[in-house]
């Protein structure tokens, strides 16, 4: 257990949950480090692709994005990251382009009851998101919040 960047089995985790593949790059959310690691998957190489492994909530550039301690689903298409920070009660999308780091879809910190789904899922606010999941022929993304899924517009 870590945060070590480095290549094979120098590089250390701290409790990672998600996985998602793209191309010859595997994105792996750290629960533990509240950062996104990249793994070169031919090489092995482990760097840090999103996040300053602190904790709290913070939009912008990808190496000073702030998650809150508890990024746990990741998935993507060929435009975007997604992500499910689960004590910022909101999911997160990586523009691949840019790597800007912005809200899709819940307010960051508010605490719920329960899951209060909006007209266009952009307005949903979340109790717990835990999984994420797109398609490249759907135009949204579905969000596993602990009772209930959740169909979120790109």
């Amino acid at each position: 257990r870590g945060y070590v960047d480095g290549t094979g089995t120098e590089a250390r985790f701290n409790t990672p949950r998600g996985l998602f593949v793209q191309g010859s790059d595997l994105f792996v959310v750290e629960w533990g480090n509240a950062v996104i690691r990249k793994v070169d998957i031919p090489t092995g190489k482990v760097s840090t692709y999103v996040g300053s492994k602190g904790i709290g909530f913070l939009d912008g550039e990808r190496t000073t994005a702030v998650f809150n301690c508890n990024p746990t689903g990741i998935t993507g298409d060929a435009a975007a990251l997604y992500v499910t920070d689960s004590n910022n009660r909101c999911i997160r999308v990586i523009r691949l382009a840019d790597g800007m780091v912005s809200t899709l879809s819940g307010r960051p910190g508010e605490t719920i009851r329960r899951l209060a789904p909006g007209p266009d899922g952009a307005s949903s606010r979340f109790n717990r998101p835990l999984g994420i999941v797109t398609s490249s022929t759907l135009d949204f993304v579905f969000v596993a919040d602990e009772n209930a899924i959740v169909r979120v517009r790109k």
